[in-house]
């Protein structure tokens, strides 16, 4: 209440301001408040509204280029399977979102992304989380208006991946702070800068969703299998807008649900 009757106030003695004088110098005066105040306060509305409508716009192609990814990873998969694959095809996602990451929790490795989309919005536990590089991560916790989102980053995130020029399989898991492939068989004819993609066993992800490259082959003398350490498409640390794909393929029992 005092703040709008010191706004009046000074709303009135402005006025009287304006209007004491002669014409040239009441004119003198209006120009001089066009100048410092009217013009800039029009300027600072375009301004604002120009932000709001470069964002609407941001998050329209954001949206678009998700769509166009998605439909990428459909129409290889039909070929794939057309092709005479034994991999089987997984459903077409049903409907995505985009959202904004509005913050973190935990620190470090133990960082989650909080995004501002949630239960009325249609976001479950297990929905697959990306972006237009490629796979972030799942929504583990959801609230009626925003959400946590697991990253690969995380030491608690697995996920069900492949080589996308031999089809060997692996797991996508965080060791030491770095992204690694684990389980690949010591035969396998993987090679740096092979690309790796989500995998047909994903049950929150569908198939083919980029992960990134490999960059070094590793094996351990007593371990019967081979690591790769990976560099991923999406950078975590960066990340300003995910995309959530509301889609419904798995089950609690599935190996996606332990974070695969």
């Amino acid at each position: 209440m005092i703040k709008r009757h010191l706004v009046l106030s000074l709303l009135l003695l402005l006025c009287l301001v304006l209007m004491l004088g002669g014409d040239e110098s009441r004119l003198a005066k209006a120009r001089l408040l066009s100048r410092s105040l009217y013009y800039p306060f029009l300027n600072s509305l375009q301004t604002i509204r120009s932000i709001r409508q470069a964002r609407i716009h941001n998050r329209t192609l954001h949206e678009q280029n998700a769509l166009l990814l998605l439909r990428v990873i459909d129409l290889e998969n039909r070929v794939e399977t057309l092709a005479g694959s034994d991999i089987p095809f997984l459903p077409t996602v049903q409907h995505l979102i985009v959202a904004d990451v509005i913050g973190f929790s935990g620190s470090f490795e133990q960082r989650q992304l909080i995004i501002n989309r949630g239960t009325q919005d249609g976001l479950m536990v297990n929905d697959a989380v990306l972006n237009n590089q490629g796979a972030v991560g799942k929504v583990v916790a959801v609230a009626p208006h925003h959400a946590t989102v697991l990253p690969f980053s995380h030491p608690q995130f697995r996920l069900g991946v492949a080589d996308a020029r031999t089809h060997v399989q692996g797991i996508l898991e965080n060791i030491g702070g770095h992204q690694y492939i684990t389980m690949i068989p010591i035969d396998a004819q993987v090679a740096l800068g092979d690309t790796v993609i989500t995998s047909n066993l994903s049950t929150v992800f569908p198939k083919g969703v980029p992960v990134g490259v490999i960059l070094k082959l590793e094996r351990h003398p007593l371990h019967p299998y081979r690591q790769a350490l990976l560099q991923p498409f999406a950078n975590i640390g960066s990340i300003e807008q995910v995309i959530v794909l509301l889609s419904r393929k798995g089950d609690s029992d599935s190996l996606e649900s332990a974070g695969y």
